[in-house]
Order: structure tokens, then sequence, then C-alpha cells
């Protein structure tokens, strides 16, 4: 039986990574408002995780839309989120956030691996403002990235 990419759930070593991940976002003491997520079931497992790991479960997002969501519509999901937000992750799939990351910071990131994380500053004061090219990358992690 096939499984739908949909459905697809979370392996062993994408629940290893999500924790990682989130210690190592912890040790920064970056912690979201918002978590914006697809539905996939990998993806919202991902998000979960990272809200429990972070300790920020009360603004979780789900929204089915942003699988293969096109440009367009990652950019409306942003530009819709409430300014009370000051921090917001956008947990999502490949290519698109790939291309969202180089479209939103003019980055030439090739691939942001599964679990990768790409911290970005937003030049503007309101969500609604948000655009192609006016954020700043401030760093690009990812699990089997090489440490200092």
């Amino acid at each position: 039986m096939k499984i739908f990419d949909f459905e697809r759930s979370l392996s062993k070593r994408g629940k290893a990574d999500v924790f990682m991940m989130g210690k190592r976002l912890k040790e920064q003491k970056i912690i979201p408002d918002l978590i914006i997520t697809s539905a996939a079931k990998r993806t919202l497992k991902t998000a979960k995780k990272l809200a429990k790991i972070l300790k920020a479960k009360k603004h979780l997002q789900i929204e089915k839309q942003l699988y293969k969501a096109k440009l367009d519509m990652i950019y409306k999901f942003i530009q819709n989120v409430d300014d009370k937000h000051k921090t917001v992750f956008y947990v999502g799939h490949n290519p698109e956030i790939t291309e969202f990351v180089n479209d939103f910071a003019r980055a030439k990131i090739e691939n942001v691996p599964t679990t990768g994380i790409v911290a970005t500053k937003i030049h503007c004061k309101n969500w609604s403002e948000v655009k192609a090219g006016m954020g700043e990358v401030l760093f690009f992690d990812y699990p089997k990235k090489p440490k200092l």
C-alpha cells in the first residue's frame, strides 16, 4: 500500500533531529510567539515537538493550504499574521521553503534540508508589509551542519 506524502509520518531520525534543532533554538533563546505550519502529518508533528521543546504550545496555526503552497500563498499567510506576534516560525516543505527564503531574503541557499532552520530578520513594522527582498538571513542551521 502506498502512503501519500501528506500522510507520511515523522521518522525516528526526524524526531531526533527536531529535538536537536529545538535545543539549538532554545540555547539561542529563540522562542516563537506563533508557529504557522502545514497540516501534513510529519510537518505538524515537527511543529508540535518544537513548540513543546520551546514551551510555545499556545500559538500553533495549522494551515492545510500550505502543503505544496505557491510563493504568493506563503506570503499571504505571513502578511496576515497579527502584529502582536514578534517572532514567527513557518514550518513547511521543500522546494517551497527554499524558494521562499531565497525570494524573501535574496539568499542563495541551494537547499534547506529536512529540519533545517533559516532565521531571518524582517525590515518592516507590520506583517502586512512583508514582501520579497525585505528579509535578512541571520543564520542557517541544520542537523548535519558541521560544528565550528
